[in-house]
């Protein structure tokens, strides 16, 4: 379980510092991959601040975090088509 735990941490991180800098880069879409940045980057924080937690409480941030990016690539998916248009 700590190498699931350590994994997953590790991914939200890097997707959200790969976002973050995505949003220094870019222009258009800036806020959007922020705040998918700072989405991953809190959980994992959160996974890695505190390793004792239980299964359930890991898929639980697990969840929220891949709900809440989902939501998020949504709505730039949506905005971009609006944008075609």
């Amino acid at each position: 379980m700590l190498a699931l735990l350590i994994a997953l941490s590790f991914w939200f991180i890097i997707t959200g510092i790969a976002d973050l800098a995505r949003s220094l880069d870019e222009r258009e879409h800036r806020i959007i991959a922020g705040i998918l940045g700072v989405i991953g980057v809190a959980a994992g924080v959160i996974i890695v601040a505190n390793p004792d937690i239980g299964l359930t409480t890991l898929a639980l941030l697990a969840g929220i975090g891949f709900i809440l990016r989902g939501t998020v690539e949504l709505m730039a998916g949506l905005y971009m088509r609006r944008l075609a248009k």
